[in-house]
């Protein structure tokens, strides 16, 4: 008999997994370990985390336009909304039930409420940032056949709108940092488990 790994075990060996290996124990009280291969797969809340990371390092490149220069930084806004509703539709199990929490009577759930609190202004922020960008586009309207408005107003609201989300982010990752920690935490253990991957002439 031939396990998955393609290592000959005798017809008297019997099973048992210990910790990501499979070992087989023959009639005689020999035994033979074999590596179990550990498929790595992201969990949401580590999903959920890298999704953060790369929106605050969009949010930090979105403050530097004579970095990034006034194209990529139209269209980053642009790839932002939809990494914001990625976010929203991640996070929706947990909108719901601390929505149901803010609202219900309870005691002792001041800290549920700032964060809730914190995140909703949050995203009220970044629609503003958003739609202001967008009114005063000078590269994303012009490429879809439109005009962006011309007023100093809306770009004086840009700036401040995109000022306040760069605070609240900071505040955001402050309020939330335990649970940023024991996420990438649970991320570099599960990666060190699976172990590396197989070579092609291991697999062949």
């Amino acid at each position: 008999m031939w396990n998955g790994g393609g290592t000959r075990v005798g017809p008297k060996m019997a099973p048992s997994r210990v910790f990501g290996e499979v070992r087989y124990t023959s009639l005689v009280g020999e035994t033979t370990r074999l590596r179990e291969p550990v498929h790595f797969m992201m969990s949401r809340n580590q999903l959920s985390l890298t999704l953060d990371l790369l929106l605050l390092l969009a949010v930090c490149a979105l403050e530097v336009v004579s970095l990034t220069g006034l194209p990529l930084h139209e269209w980053l806004g642009v790839a932002l909304c939809g990494a914001v509703l990625v976010h929203l539709l991640l996070q929706w199990t947990w909108i719901e039930s601390r929505t149901r929490r803010v609202l219900a009577p309870l005691p002792r759930i001041r800290r549920t409420r700032i964060n809730y609190l914190l995140n909703l202004t949050l995203f009220v922020a970044m629609i503003v940032a958003i739609f202001t960008g967008v009114m005063i586009s000078e590269t994303v309207l012009p490429a879809i056949g439109l005009t962006g408005s011309r007023n100093r107003l809306w770009g004086q609201f840009h700036s401040l709108a995109t000022g306040v989300v760069l605070l609240l982010v900071g505040l955001h990752l402050a309020l939330n940092w335990q649970w940023v920690v024991r996420i990438a935490r649970s991320f570099f253990q599960s990666r060190a488990r699976s172990g590396p991957p197989p070579s092609p002439e291991a697999q062949a």
